[in-house]
């Protein structure tokens, strides 16, 4: 009945991310972003009324439709209000505050026990209730709306690299649903204390938050796909050797290294993303290329708990291989040439100098209006 909890999290959130991003292409982004944070907070309402174990699945649900909603409305938003040039940086920020959350979550409730559950769950209620507050304040109403009317016939999956852009996501997904279940096991068996497995995420969450913004410039600088594939193979490297470490602080002090290389990926492959698809169905892509990657993980999380059961290190040399694969086929996916980073960045770095200081300083200029503006939206 756990795993069932667990695996209706993601079940929900796999069946809402394309109907919710068609959704917010048609009516708009913000409005589907608060209906997701509405749905997590009911769910976590929820708890603190029934622990039942299927009242239990059915609030887990109602909280991954409600991520599933939030995650793909608002990367389209990002899309939609944010320069090219600046996207990566955006799409940086964006996950350095998903991540945010996993550098507290983890280590409060370990410290709490589960005796004190209910004060995290009316917590979480009580956060994504506030959080529609600079949804509706700083967001303008109708951002991304494109009405009912149909933008062309082909679909964002019959572009190439909106797939090469799903199978990345596929590889990040498999690695995330096997942690879900693997990791805390393996410190278990290293002999961890509770304390110990919550300070593990949070150390490995403390990297990614301080390197968002370091990691976002790069995207928009360097080329986003070997980025992204650097950093999925980075982190398969570290999948593959974490079982065969049988020091706890070893292991944890690897996971906060594991974070410095992989900072990369999700801005690398959300930005190529946005460049790929028409701010009309950036949200359907979204959606898709979210579902893909929740998929991965509801497969990872399935089978990785009876595969620990064979042997420790199976799940993780398992889905260090398979994210290989997927980044070996990637080139030939994606195809073309490699997408470098918007002129548009190295512009607003650089700012005005020299001969060209005039046409780099209009530049400048004019984006310096619409970089605050991108900051306050990804606020």
């Amino acid at each position: 009945m756990v795993g069932a909890v667990m695996a209706g999290f993601f079940v929900a959130a796999l069946l809402v991310q394309l109907p919710g991003g068609r959704l917010a292409d048609r009516v708009g982004r913000r409005p589907v972003q608060v209906g997701g944070l509405v749905l997590f907070a009911l769910g976590s309402v929820g708890f603190l009324v029934t622990g039942a174990p299927l009242a239990a699945l059915g609030f887990r649900a109602l909280q991954g439709a409600g991520t599933g909603l939030t995650q793909v409305a608002g990367a389209a938003l990002i899309g939609d209000v944010v320069p090219e040039g600046l996207r990566g940086r955006a799409y940086g920020a964006l996950y350095g505050g998903q991540i945010g959350g996993l550098a507290v979550g983890p280590l409060v409730g370990s410290l709490l026990g589960v005796g004190r559950m209910p004060l995290l769950f009316a917590a979480a209620a009580v956060s994504n209730g506030l959080a529609v507050v600079p949804l509706v304040t700083l967001v303008p109403a109708g951002t991304g709306r494109r009405g009912p009317r149909r933008v062309g016939r082909s679909k964002p999956w019959q572009d190439r690299g909106v797939r090469g852009v799903a199978l990345a996501m596929a590889a990040s997904g498999l690695v995330s649903g096997m942690y879900e279940v693997c990791w805390t096991l393996l410190l278990h068996l290293r002999g961890a204390a509770s304390w110990q497995i919550g300070l593990s995420w949070t150390l490995f969450a403390v990297p990614l938050v301080l390197v968002a913004g370091p990691a976002g410039w790069l995207v928009d600088r360097l080329d986003r796909r070997r980025l992204a594939m650097a950093a999925i193979v980075g982190s398969a490297g570290f999948a593959a050797l974490y079982p065969f470490v049988a020091s706890v602080a070893w292991l944890v002090g690897l996971g906060a290294a594991e974070a410095l290389a992989v900072a990369v990926g999700y801005p690398a492959v959300m930005a190529e993303l946005a460049h790929r698809v028409p701010a009309a169905r950036l949200g359907e892509a979204q959606g898709f290329c979210g579902a893909i990657q929740t998929g991965a993980i509801a497969l990872a999380a399935s089978v990785s708990g009876a595969l620990f059961g064979v042997r420790p290190w199976l799940p993780f040399d398992a889905t260090a291989v398979l994210m290989v694969l997927c980044v070996a086929c990637l080139p030939w996916v994606w195809g073309g040439r490699p997408e470098q980073g918007s002129p548009l960045g190295e512009a607003i770095d650089r700012g005005p100098a020299g001969p060209e200081g005039a046409t780099s300083g209009v530049v400048a200029g004019a984006v310096d209006r619409a970089e605050g503006d991108t900051w306050r939206t990804v606020g």
